[in-house]
Parts: structure tokens; sequence; C-alpha cells
């Protein structure tokens, strides 16, 4: 009988822990990537200046990955063996209780700690994208702001920007806790949560735009009684962290703290424009949220939060005309 070459096995397991990170990298990516991300972070790439800014966080999570994949094998390696262990040794009574009490509280605060780990670098990713689009919306009005034309001002581009950068945030943002629905949100926001929710109405019709608007107001209040207003460990679970309400209430919520939870500095000086971006990203996951944040508030919201700061620019645009063609002013 022919024996396989120790060389074809090494092989074997290689690639076998080469496919088992990239589909835990994947399955970890799937709460919070869709294809228009992707599309959005393949574009971005194509700017010189944004490779170098943006492949950073993409590494490590390929690193993070191979650690989770770690974990799990290392974990099938212990139980399997337990179980040949106790077909050739009889156990004492309680002995596997005692291992397993012993054993579970720190595979759990591993566990997490390192699913929360992934998800801060996911929301690093995020955040890049966040700061490109940001940086992009200040470029492109930065000059229709100064030259005063279709009445925009310094308002008008911060609020773009901000809610461009809300945007990108939005999927990796906990949407199932509490928030105080009264906070001011710009009209640029109401926009985008009404277009959003339009695309999710079964019916088209001409006003579908229109119908967003009281229907992202209505999500946002729905339930609220029902969120979890917590300080310190409470009201954490893993499937809160990763959001269990349906797509049309969660992505109104989610696009909203979203908003509150980023501030955007556009960066308008000299011969560069762009975006400073300061998100702070609630720590959601339970057992570890003191290891990974700071306690403090995000509109209304009491928790544990990671500041993630990003800044981004480019080449300033040329001074706007201020006349349209045709020598007309507005």
């Amino acid at each position: 009988m022919k024996t396989t070459s120790p060389t074809l096995k090494w092989v074997v397991r290689i690639w076998l822990h080469v496919l088992g990170t990239s589909l835990v990298g994947l399955l970890l990516l799937l709460p919070y990537i869709n294809t228009t991300f992707v599309d959005a972070y393949v574009s971005a790439l194509g700017h010189e200046g944004f490779r170098t800014f943006g492949l950073l966080d993409v590494v490590i999570h390929v690193g993070l990955s191979a650690c989770v994949w770690a974990m799990i094998a290392l974990t099938w390696t212990v139980v399997t063996a337990k179980r040949e262990k106790a077909r050739a040794v009889k156990l004492t009574r309680g002995t596997v209780i005692t291992e397993l009490l012993i054993i579970l509280p720190v595979w759990m605060v591993l566990s997490m700690g390192l699913m929360q780990l992934c998800i801060t670098n996911i929301a690093g990713i995020l955040t890049n994208l966040a700061t490109f689009q940001a940086a992009r919306t200040v470029w492109v009005w930065h000059g229709e702001s100064t030259s005063g034309r279709s009445g925009a001002g310094y308002a008008t581009v911060m609020s773009k920007a901000h809610v461009q950068a809300a945007m990108s945030l939005a999927p990796v943002a906990p949407g199932d806790y509490f928030h105080d629905p009264f906070f001011f949100v710009s009209n640029d926001l109401k926009a985008a949560r009404a277009g959003m929710l339009a695309q999710q109405l079964p019916l088209l019709t001409e006003d579908q735009g229109q119908l967003g608007y009281p229907l992202a107001y209505a999500l946002e209040l729905e339930d609220l009684d029902g969120l979890l207003k917590f300080g310190d460990k409470k009201g954490l679970s893993l499937t809160r962290s990763l959001d269990s309400t349906s797509f049309r209430l969660r992505s109104v919520r989610k696009l909203t703290w979203a908003y509150h939870a980023t501030t955007v500095v556009p960066i308008t000086l000299g011969p560069v424009s762009g975006a400073l971006v300061v998100y702070r990203h609630q720590i959601a996951m339970p057992l570890v949220p003191q290891f990974f944040g700071e306690l403090g508030m995000v509109m209304g919201r009491t928790g544990y939060y990671r500041t993630i700061v990003r800044e981004f620019s480019y080449v300033a645009q040329r001074p706007a005309n201020p006349e349209y063609p045709g020598g007309s002013a507005r």
C-alpha cells in the first residue's frame, strides 16, 4: 500500500489553511460589505494616493482572518484530542466539567475579542472609503462655494461631505440600540434616507422619493422603548452587535447613527482640498468593550467607543468661474 509523502501532506495542509483563512475573511465581511461598497473601493484604489492610504487595513484584515482561522483549527484539535484521550483513559468523575469551566471563559473572551478586533478593523476600512468620498465631495463643491454659484457656501460643502461619509460608514454602525431621534439632521441626510427607503418600497410611483421622508421618520421612532439605552456592559449581545432587525428598519437607524457618530472637517487650505473624518465606532461585542474603547455618549447612546481618525486630500482645483456660460452669474 502506498503512503502519502510528507511533502504532499504539507502542501495540502497549507492550501487548506489558505482556503480556511480566505473563507473566514469573506464571512467576516459579509454583514458589512456589498457589491456597491466593493465597486466604490475598487474605484478608489484607482487613485494612486488611496492605494497606500487604503491597503494597510485590508492587509490587517487578512492577518486577523488568519488568527480567527487559527483559533478554529486549534479548538478543533483540542476537542478531537480530548475525545481520543477519553477513549484511552477513564477520567474521574467531574474532570470534564472542571476543565470546561476553566477553559470556556478564557475561550469566550478571546473569541469575542478577536471578533471585535475584526469588526473594528472593518470600521477602519469603511472609514478609509468614507474619508475618500468626503474629500472628493469637498474637492468638487469647494469651487462652487468660493464662487458663490448655485447658492453654495461652506455649510453646503460640509453638509454634503458629512452625508457622503455617513453613507459609507452606515453598514458597520450598530443600529439595534437606543438613539435619540430628535437630534438635528440636515436636509441632505433626510434626502439620502428618503432615497434609500424609496428603493425598498414595493410599488414604484412618481412620489416614491417623497414617500421616503415620512417613512424614514416613522421607522426611526418605531419600538424605541424596546431599544436598550445601555451604559457599562448592559444590553450587549452577539446578535445585537450584528443587527438583527429588518433591513428597512436598521438601514434608517444605521445611517442616522453613522451621521451623528461622524465628524467631517473640510480641508481647503492652499493647494490642497480634502477632508478630515473622525468616526466614533461603538464597541458592541459582549465581554470585551472596555478593552477596545472608552466610555462615552453619541446621540444619547452611552457605551464604549473607539475613535478612528482619517485624512485624505487632493490637489485643489483651479478657482471656479463665478459666471455660467453666456455671462450670467448666479
